[in-house]
């Protein structure tokens, strides 16, 4: 638990990659949701550079992201 996989994919347009998933099958499940992200940086600005995100978005709820590479030891 707490664990998250997340891959994101860059698509030039919505319709063609909307219309294949609703024909594999999927079910849309909110028709659309405003959607507000603040994305903040140090006062270095180290974050951005180092592929750091420190992100506060609001939809539904209220989520504080930090996302950074992977990084093994």
């Amino acid at each position: 638990a707490g664990k998250e996989i997340e891959v994101k994919f860059l698509v030039p347009h919505h319709a063609p990659v909307r219309e294949r998933v609703l024909a594999a099958g999927g079910l849309l499940h909110s028709p659309r949701a405003l959607e507000v992200n603040l994305r903040f940086e140090d006062a270095g600005n180290t974050l951005i550079p180092a592929g750091v995100v420190l992100r506060l978005r609001r939809d539904q709820s209220v989520w504080i992201t930090f996302k950074r590479a992977f990084q093994r030891k």
